[in-house]
């Protein structure tokens, strides 16, 4: 089985304990979300993909 990391850095908007305005997270950590977005969207189609029934 195939598993890929994303690496979502600290950013102290999202660390606050208050609504996240999606346009104050730093540029890293938008893209990081971004990537993560793509990957959990085109993995499932992946013909690579193992049958969730083994």
């Amino acid at each position: 089985m195939h598993r890929d990391l994303i690496v979502v850095p600290y950013d102290s908007h999202l660390s606050a304990r208050r609504a996240v305005d999606l346009s104050r997270p730093r540029p890293r950590t938008a893209n990081a979300f971004l990537d993560l977005a793509a990957l959990v969207m085109t993995e499932p189609d992946a013909p690579d993909a193992p049958d969730e029934r083994g």
